[in-house]
């Protein structure tokens, strides 16, 4: 059982689902301001063009919105990863 039996499971997060490289775009984002594609390239050390790969995916999600300084995360990009939680707790 352990100390954990009694937590319920929690209900997938909307970057649950998402890879590792995608969460990690995701992290460098900042929370509430617009960053360039360059910037969040060198942030997360994936070229610009795989940065644009990424967000226009994200943005249909609604989980970034694209601006004019650039992209930024919406309320939805801003809720934490429910996999992430659970494995902190394990």
């Amino acid at each position: 059982m352990g100390r954990f039996a009694a937590c319920p499971p929690t209900a997938v997060g909307p970057r649950d689902e998402l890879s590792a490289m995608v969460r990690d775009l995701l992290d460098a984002m900042p929370s509430r301001a617009a960053v360039g594609v360059s910037v969040l390239a060198r942030r997360t050390g994936l070229r610009p063009e795989e940065v644009l790969a990424m967000l226009g995916p994200l943005a249909v999600e609604g989980l970034v919105e694209s601006v004019p300084d650039g992209y930024w995360l919406t309320p939805l990009g801003r809720a934490p990863s429910n996999a992430r939680s659970r494995s902190r707790r394990g």
